[in-house]
Order: C-alpha cells, then sequence, then structure tokens
C-alpha cells in the first residue's frame, strides 16, 4: 500500500510529532510505500505570516494545490493527515476528494471541536463547545492569549462544522478511546466514520536506570496547572511527613519548573531527558503517576510505561480511566484528591505482591494493546 502522511510539526516536538515518527516506521517496516507531507511552524515568526497562517488556517489555497500536485505525481491509496493547524489546513480533505483518493485524521486532540484544544480553561475542564460553538473562546483569548489567534481558530472550528467538512469531506477518524470518540459523536462527528485505535510503541531492550537503592514514583511531563502537580507535590509531602522514605523524579519543563525546583527534598527534578532516558527511568521505578485534572488523549507517557512492565497511578478520568485497569495495571484516584492519591502511592510503595501482579498486567496490556504488531493491524483496518 502507498501511504501519504501529513503533519504540521509543532514548534516543540511533542507527542503527536512522536507518533507521526512511529507510524511512518511501522508502515515502512510491514513493507509500505509511505510518502510525507510536511509543514513546519518554525516560519511562522513575523507578524506578517502570522496573520497568513492565521488567515489561511480556515483554508489554505497553497496546501491545497500542493497537495492536488503530489496526489497527481504520487498515486497514493490513502491519505493520513494528524496536524493541520495552521499551515496545512482543512484543505487537504478537498485536495483528497477531488483526486478522488481515501482520506483519515487521528485527532489526536479536540482542536475540531474547541480553540483550546484540551476542553479546558482556567484550569478546569471546559467542555462548552461541544454544544454551544467556539465562539466564547475568543472573548476568553484561549488560544496563545490572543483575540486575533483565537478568532480564527474559532473561525475555522464553526466554518467546517457549518459546511459539514467533517461529515462529507473526510473517509474515516481516528480516535484513541471510547471516551473520545462519544465526546466527539456529542460534538456532530458521524458516529459510523470514528476508528478506535490506541497509540503505541517500539519494544526496546533499555538497560535498567540505576537507583542506588532508592525506591522513587515518576512524573514524566509538562509541568503545567493541568497535569495535576499540586495534588502530587501535596501528597508527596504528606507521606515524607510520616515517615515514607522514597524519592519522587519529576522530569519535564513547563510553567511551574520553578515552583516545582523551589519543593527542594520533596522530590528530585530532573529537567528534560531524552526518549532513552526516560524509559529507563520508567523501568526502575515502581509506579509511574499521572494525576493529570484534563481529559488527557492517548498519552505516550502511559504506553511507554506499560511496555517496560510499570504500572500507572493516574486520575479516573477521561481516557486515563479507561486506559488504567484499577489494581491490575495500575491504580485509579478521583482528580485532585490528595488523600486518595497517597493512599495509591502508598500501595506501590509498601505492597510488593500487588505491585508485581501490576507490573506483570501492565506489560501484558501493552503487548495485546500498545505494540507494534498489534497497532500495524490496527492501522491497516483504519485504512479500509
Amino acid at each position: 500500500m502507498k501511504v501519504l502522511i501529513a503533519h504540521n510539526t509543532y514548534r516543540t516536538r511533542g507527542g503527536e510529532d512522536a507518533v507521526v515518527e512511529n507510524e511512518r516506521r511501522l508502515l515502512a517496516e510491514a513493507g509500505n510505500e509511505v510518502i510525507y507531507f510536511e509543514k513546519s511552524n518554525d516560519v511562522v515568526n513575523s507578524f506578517f505570516s502570522k496573520v497568513v497562517a492565521a488567515a489561511f488556517s480556515i483554508f489554505s489555497p497553497i496546501s491545497f494545490f500542493q497537495l492536488v500536485f503530489l496526489i497527481m505525481r504520487t498515486r497514493p491509496n490513502v491519505v493520513h493527515v494528524h496536524n493541520f493547524f495552521p499551515q496545512i489546513s482543512p484543505s487537504i480533505f478537498f485536495a483528497c476528494r477531488l483526486m478522488g483518493v481515501r482520506s483519515v485524521l487521528t485527532l489526536h486532540n479536540y482542536r475540531t471541536i474547541c480553540p483550546t484544544a484540551f476542553l479546558m480553561y482556567n484550569g478546569k475542564i471546559e467542555t462548552r463547545s461541544i454544544n454551544k460553538g467556539p465562539w466564547w473562546a475568543v472573548k476568553k483569548r484561549v488560544y496563545r492569549n490572543s483575540y486575533f489567534g483565537t478568532f480564527f481558530l474559532a473561525a475555522m472550528i464553526d466554518f467546517h462544522r457549518r459546511i459539514g467538512t467533517w461529515r462529507s469531506s473526510v473517509d474515516r477518524f481516528i480516535v484513541f478511546t471510547e471516551f473520545s470518540k462519544t465526546l466527539f459523536v456529542q460534538a456532530g462527528f458521524p458516529k459510523d466514520k470514528l476508528f478506535i485505535k490506541p497509540n503505541f510503541v517500539f519494544e526496546t531492550a533499555r538497560p535498567l536506570a540505576s537507583t542506588a537503592g532508592v525506591a522513587y514514583l515518576l512524573y514524566v511531563g509538562r509541568l503545567s496547572e493541568e497535569k495535576g502537580l499540586d495534588v502530587l507535590l501535596r501528597a508527596t509531602r504528606a507521606l515524607k511527613d510520616r515517615g515514607m522514605k522514597f524519592e519522587l523524579v519529576v522530569v519535564g519543563d513547563g510553567p511551574l519548573k520553578d515552583s516545582v525546583q523551589s519543593e527542594g527534598e520533596t522530590l528530585k527534578y530532573l529537567g528534560k531527558k531524552s526518549s532513552d532516558e526516560v524509559v529507563s527511568l520508567m523501568r526502575s521505578a515502581l509506579a509511574v503517576v499521572m494525576p493529570s485534572l484534563w481529559f488527557e488523549g492517548m498519552p505516550m507517557v502511559l504506553i511507554e510505561s506499560f511496555s517496560v512492565g510499570t504500572p500507572v497511578i493516574a486520575s479516573n478520568l477521561g481516557a486515563l480511566a479507561e486506559l488504567v485497569d484499577h489494581g491490575e495495571t495500575g491504580l485509579l484516584f478521583e482528580p485532585g484528591n490528595q488523600t486518595q492519591l497517597e493512599q495509591c502511592m502508598e500501595v506501590a510503595l509498601t505492597d510488593s505482591t500487588k505491585l508485581s501482579r501490576m507490573r506483570a498486567n501492565a506489560y501484558g496490556k501493552y503487548a495485546e494493546r500498545y505494540s507494534a504488531e498489534s497497532n500495524i493491524r490496527y492501522l491497516m483496518e483504519a485504512y479500509k
């Protein structure tokens, strides 16, 4: 099969970029021919370029004709789109329809529904865009604190909802969980076009990280309010005040970096680490903690953790509640509930029998659902 993958990369490499790289490699290793069409936000750096990018995010004639000519030249069987915002734009789906090529869109986040992209505003879940549309967000300047940027993003969402782009111009949507599928159906996406395919990671034989005999729990991710770091830090301090001996190791960067660094002996802050280093740290951790206050999509951190047999302690919310089997592949707690989080952390620190069982189950879940071998089957089914 010949697959054309289209992706607008992010200025700072994130989980979506990693997913695209993994799927390109997966398809190629399975014997498919992969063509890659990429736009980069790095070129959007002047005021004029930002104005043009914002206006063309609704429909880019440049990307439209680039895709038409690329499809004419390469004749792919399917065009698989990941992030189209802002430079590729939904014009790519009209190019596919014009050329008679099947199109597939992976819905990594909720940007086709809401300008926040995460259904979250001011630290709280915000779902009004699902039923009432995106225009409330303009006044709140939810996109980079900009009226201008938020206006064009809301216009893109509203325009394509009104003309039926998602109903008539995209052949299939890939979502990661049943939870996200339900939200997109509520927002008007055609249920019969939504296909559940989880993300995956390649299994690797990385060496164990050295922990010098110190038991530790691990947080990996953006250091920001919606990730629930505050409750994790409070729970850690409370457990240490009760005399429990362990480390909380924190990996990542973000707006709360200074606050995290000021915690002193409460945690061990490692900053940003490479993918190999992160997975090595996961392998030696008792558990990975994900105290998110928002729905999440399909966190690569969770899949990487399962791939090395490390259970996950997560908020009982959104996709995480679906991905973690409580007591089997990890532990769930009420979002923001410090007492419940302390209890989950204490189980990981003290109940070696239960932890051993969860480790085995976590790896088993990875092999069944999130391995390369299982994912290529899902991907081929999505392309049919």
